[in-house]
This record gives C-alpha cells, structure tokens and sequence, in this order.
C-alpha cells in the first residue's frame, strides 16, 4: 500500500469524531483514513495538541538567499559573459571543484 499525506481538514474530522464519542475505528471510516493512520494521528493530537505535519529538513540549498541575488545581479550586469567565468567571480573557492568535475565528466 502506498503513503499518503492527509490533509489537515480530514485529519480534524478525524478528532472532532472521536472528541464526538465516536470510537477511533468508527471515525476512520467515517473519514476514510485506514485505521493505523487514525491511530498515529489521535496518539500525535494527544501528546501535541496539533494534527499539522512535522517539519521535512530536505535536501539543504546549495546556495543561500544572498548568493542567488548576488548571482543574478552579476548575470544582469555582465550577460555576455559564461557562466563559469561568474562561478569563479563570486566563489573563488568553487574553482578546483568545478575544474574537478569536469575532468571525470570528460575521461
């Protein structure tokens, strides 16, 4: 069976049934959650007080808000010029990465 997200409204069906008296099978139904979702979700409501999801860390940015804007200016200023000469302009550091990369792309 595949995962699926539910979203917050049917989540807070699910509580207000079971606040309701309503037994934690019979609101699953009521719901159309499966049963050990509806378990998890009224275990995470008690200890939480919240049927919101948990935050996902992600996969982290490569750059950050300031870089982007620092890199679209430099594009904006300087168009014509290749995007490799602008990487070592702004991150000197970057450059043996770049240079790297590029060896094991071409062997």
């Amino acid at each position: 069976m595949s995962r699926t997200q539910h979203n917050s409204p049917k989540k807070n069906r699910l509580i207000g049934a079971i606040q309701a008296r309503k037994t934690i099978p019979q609101a699953a139904e009521l719901t159309g959650i499966p049963h050990g979702s509806a378990k998890k979700i009224w275990a995470r409501y008690k200890k939480t007080g919240s049927t919101s999801n948990y935050r996902r860390s992600g996969h982290p940015k490569k750059i950050d808000e300031r870089m982007g804007r620092e890199i679209v200016w430099e594009v904006r200023k300087n168009q014509r010029r290749p995007f490799q000469e602008i990487g070592n302009k702004l991150e000197p550091k970057a450059k043996d990465t770049i240079d790297a990369s590029q060896d094991v792309f071409h062997s």
